[in-house]
């Protein structure tokens, strides 16, 4: 089964990915991708949107290797970032999961201008990965150590998507 999902998020970044390696290689360049810490964490009905950003994270890891040290790759893994995106409003117009209630009144969020300044930050100081908000970092590591409690409590959470 083929998803847009896919095609967007996956093949929207390795296409033109493909295209740039020879520029990006005699100018030693930097790719920034724009994963999702829910390529790692797969919270309940993400289903495609999950798969194809884990399937980013899987990919530009395995090119860095390819193509270091000439060109770096940052990959982000964002959490709620305080924009609409993660509202109901936003998510009833038939973008994204329907959610049943605004994700920034129930989880920690970070806000959008703090969150580009921690990404370039980041990315100046050279880093390969950059999580934010930065507490995500203990869901990834609880989600390996305990997968039966993540497990758990992330079907706590999975009502507030729609069906």
């Amino acid at each position: 089964m083929r998803s847009c999902t896919q095609d967007i998020n996956f093949w929207g970044s390795v296409y033109p990915t493909h295209f740039a390696i020879p520029h990006l290689m005699k100018t030693k360049g930097k790719i920034i991708i724009n994963a999702s810490a829910a390529g790692v964490l797969n919270p309940p009905g993400g289903g495609f949107y999950n798969a194809s950003k884990a399937a980013l994270i899987s990919f530009y890891e395995s090119l860095r290797f390819e193509v270091s040290p000439t060109i770096t790759i940052t990959i982000l893994t964002l959490g709620f970032i305080q924009t609409n995106f993660i509202t109901t409003k936003y998510s009833s117009n038939g973008v994204g999961a329907r959610l049943k209630k605004d994700l920034r009144d129930l989880f920690p969020t970070m806000e959008a201008e703090a969150c580009a300044k921690a990404i370039v930050d980041g990315i100046r100081k050279g880093a390969t990965s950059i999580t934010e908000p930065r507490f995500f970092k203990v869901f990834v590591l609880f989600k390996f150590l305990f997968p039966k409690p993540h497990y758990y409590y992330s079907n706590i959470y999975s009502p507030l998507v729609e069906g």
